[in-house]
């Protein structure tokens, strides 16, 4: 039987407690957003490579040069998890917004699931958890492996389904 425990107790705890806690979250998800939301364009040496791989995939179609010397086919590759999303995001946002929000969210994701971890093997979240947020920006996140962050984020939040599924109720 699948129990999960949710994140912000209403136990004894009292409101403010409560209060102090989602404060502490938005903290670290902004903490951990911040040095994306200036720039234009993802700071990471592969960036260009991701957008014209993006816009080929998404007005290949559309624009006659680009069908003329590139071609987009779907296939098992490591990208595929930002090639899916960027396939519902490209066309509303545009391919450079969108690649932004996408790379901004997979940090979000990666903090998020850490302090949730923590949060759940702990009662509450630890120090550690916290000075964990500042190692999201890793050389291969700088390098641009973008895919490799985003199941990093997505592996912590796997790792608490699979731990939530795994104990008895209480």
């Amino acid at each position: 039987m699948f129990i999960m425990k949710p994140l912000f107790s209403k136990g004894p705890e009292t409101e403010s407690a409560v209060t102090s806690q989602i404060g502490l979250w938005l903290f670290c998800l902004t903490l951990a957003c911040l040095p994306l939301i200036y720039p234009a364009v993802p700071p990471y040496t592969d960036v260009f490579g991701h957008i014209g791989r993006y816009h080929v995939q998404i007005n290949s179609s559309k624009i006659d040069i680009l069908a003329s010397w590139y071609s987009f086919e779907w296939t098992i590759i490591p990208n595929l998890g930002y090639d899916i999303l960027m396939q519902i995001l490209g066309p509303i946002l545009g391919v450079e917004p969108a690649t932004k929000l996408l790379v901004i969210l997979s940090q979000a994701i990666c903090a998020a699931s850490i302090l949730w971890v923590s949060k759940s093997q702990y009662g509450s979240v630890k120090f550690g958890a916290v000075m964990a947020i500042p190692f999201l920006y890793h050389y291969a996140f700088n390098y641009g492996f973008l895919n490799y962050s985003l199941s990093l984020g997505l592996a912590f939040g796997a790792l608490l389904l699979g731990e939530n599924c795994t104990k008895p109720p209480s």
